[in-house]
């Protein structure tokens, strides 16, 4: 038998499409900004005297310990806020932890010398602690102030 040869590569026309069926090359869509990051918020300042209101509140419902926090909240932004010294002593002096409550009466006391009122929780908390003749003299320190605050007429 005689060799075949392969047969003729067919050559197929090449088909034109019309430039107006052609699809149109589709621009990617710009993806949207994404949000700059956000800084954190600066920690918001609560007025002192809103924690010492708060504290005062807590107190009233016997919620001691929440009290505590708030008002060491208050002392860490306000460290010279006797107010809230005054008032963190009548917490311990309710939860009879007297000596920390003559503590902070008397730290009360050095921010503000003529403050009445913490020199009457330090006489009662002194008291508890049998320090009879400091209690008498605390007690006529608030008698005096008071006189100052509400003038006898």
């Amino acid at each position: 038998p005689a060799p075949v040869a392969p047969p003729a590569p067919v050559v197929l026309p090449q088909t034109v499409v019309l430039a107006s069926l052609q699809p149109k090359p589709v621009a990617p869509k710009p993806e949207p900004p994404k949000p700059a990051a956000k800084a954190p918020a600066p920690a918001k300042k609560i007025n002192v005297a809103d924690y010492n209101r708060q504290a005062r509140d807590l107190t009233n419902q016997g919620r001691y310990e929440d009290a505590l926090d708030l008002l060491n909240q208050a002392l860490d932004q306000s460290p010279k806020y006797a107010q809230a010294f005054n008032a963190r002593g009548f917490v311990h002096l309710l939860m009879l932890n007297y000596t920390q409550a003559v503590a902070d009466f008397s730290e009360a006391i050095r921010l503000k010398p003529d403050y009445a009122n913490a020199f009457h929780n330090r006489a009662v908390a002194l008291r508890k602690l049998s320090k009879t003749t400091d209690a008498e003299a605390d007690e006529k320190n608030a008698s005096r102030f008071m006189a100052v605050v509400y003038p006898v007429q």
